[in-house]
């Protein structure tokens, strides 16, 4: 049985926002993954997750605990937060790093190879 491509999931309640992070990483040649909730995230296959793109404030229990969920599950995940609140939203960028909305596509490009270099592109 042929190995699936490391995935990136996006999770955001915000479905334009959401399609155009997907279809942007899709267009790059990433496999990806969307959901519109957390509890919809966690229904999704994981075992192949290598990045997460996450909004920080996503109803009804938020980014974080999906992410905190998620690494528990998945181990070397790595975590992008996406907020219109800045990088204060309650985790440090120490932590899982911050692309503050509005953004770029070529921002988003940039901090996903960044942070998961391994996630390669088709």
């Amino acid at each position: 049985m042929p190995r699936v491509a490391p995935t990136i999931l996006v999770a955001d309640d915000n479905e334009e926002l959401r399609s155009v992070v997907a279809e942007t990483l899709r267009d790059a040649g990433y496999e990806v993954l969307e959901a519109a909730s957390g509890e919809e995230a966690l229904r999704l296959p994981h075992e192949d997750l290598a990045l997460i793109v996450a909004d920080i404030i996503m109803p009804p229990e938020g980014g974080i605990a999906l992410v905190d969920a998620l690494k528990a599950r998945v181990a070397g995940l790595k975590v992008l937060f996406i907020s219109g609140y800045g990088a204060t939203s309650g985790r440090s960028a120490e932590v899982d790093p911050v692309l503050s909305k509005p953004f770029s596509a070529d921002e988003l490009l940039r901090r996903v190879a960044e942070l998961a270099p391994e996630v390669r592109s088709r």
